[in-house]
């Protein structure tokens, strides 16, 4: 709900922070596939709740964001954290194309040269700068749940 209601009004570079789409990525890669899975389907439920998009879309992107997490992030975390953070740009493309082709499926017109200049590029920026904190969170969560257990 915090992506829906309050980030909308915060803006860095002309773009704002995917947080649903950061979280899914950073515990996809730290967790089970199955924790990713789950963090996509219902982080990606509740976008779509508050969005005009077509219900589900949302639910589609992150749920295949959250598979790329838990195989292709978790790879990339046993191998150095830092390679972690230089997908997160890469994976906010194939989120943003992912969204925009599922969108132009059910009939939305998509304008890519602007849609890549002004939403994916800035947004890729955004997320590369803010998958630090997420990151952390995540790992710190993920250490106090393994000490839990």
């Amino acid at each position: 709900m915090l992506q829906s209601s309050v980030l909308p009004f915060v803006t860095v570079f002309g773009a704002h922070f995917d947080l649903v789409l950061i979280i899914v990525f950073c515990w996809g890669a730290l967790r089970e596939l199955d924790e990713a899975v789950v963090w996509g389907l219902v982080g990606g439920g509740m976008i779509d709740v508050f969005s005009a998009a077509p219900f589900g879309t949302d639910i589609l992107v992150l749920g295949i964001v959250a598979l790329l997490a838990g195989t292709v992030g978790a790879a990339l975390h046993r191998a150095h954290a830092l390679l972690l953070f230089a997908a997160v740009p890469i994976i906010t493309i194939v989120a943003y194309l992912l969204l925009g082709l599922v969108l132009e499926v059910q009939g939305w017109a998509v304008d890519w040269p602007a849609t890549v200049a002004t939403i994916i590029l800035p947004a890729c920026l955004v997320n590369l700068l803010a998958s630090p904190i997420v990151y952390w969170l995540a790992r710190t969560a993920n250490s106090w749940l393994q000490s839990r257990a």
